[in-house]
């Protein structure tokens, strides 16, 4: 849905108004990068130990790379955060219960994140053109009923549905996004 693109272009337009940017990939640090791939080689259910320990790697990586800059940084900008953990790991845990989970574990509630819908036919063409197909369009209408859920519930999350809009299109609405 454009996450990597829009995510370029705000870094872009901050920085051009001179806002000092740090942009994090959590799967770019240790030891959120080993364990997210060692699940991603044998995908499983998710019990309330893998929640844990994921929380647990992400802290690490916060304490790393965010919070002593948290003074000189006037943006964070993350391609996801626990919200994303809250859809995808479900197994054996509601999304409420991971985000507690989260939440207690001292990871910060972001002030504002976008979540990026797409229609489930168009996203799934989307990842079989880019040859990276690794859910079916039931898993991705799932996933996508799943992240309006969650900003229903969650109203620092803006919702942006980029089903047949361009991405300087998408890109005025995460502007205003930021705005309110």
């Amino acid at each position: 849905s454009g996450k990597s693109s829009q995510l370029s272009l705000l870094d872009r337009f901050l920085s051009y108004n001179k806002f000092k940017i740090k942009i994090i990939h959590e799967r770019d640090y240790e030891p959120f990068r080993s364990l997210a791939l060692s699940f991603n080689k044998s995908p499983k259910s998710f019990y309330l130990e893998d929640i844990k320990n994921f929380t647990k790697a992400r802290k690490e990586v916060y304490r790393r790379e965010i919070f002593p800059f948290v003074e000189q940084i006037d943006y964070f900008l993350l391609d996801r955060c626990f919200h994303t953990s809250a859809v995808y790991q479900q197994g054996f845990l509601s999304m409420s219960e991971i985000i507690r989970i989260n939440l207690e574990e001292g990871i910060p509630n972001m002030d504002k994140s976008f979540i990026f819908i797409c229609d489930p036919d168009v996203s799934f063409e989307r990842l079989n053109q880019r040859g990276k197909v690794f859910e079916s369009l039931e898993e991705i209408a799932k996933r996508r009923e799943l992240y309006m859920e969650l900003a229903r519930q969650h109203p620092e999350l803006y919702l942006i549905d980029t089903t047949h809009k361009t991405e300087d299109e998408v890109f005025e609405e995460v502007k205003m996004g930021l705005g309110n």
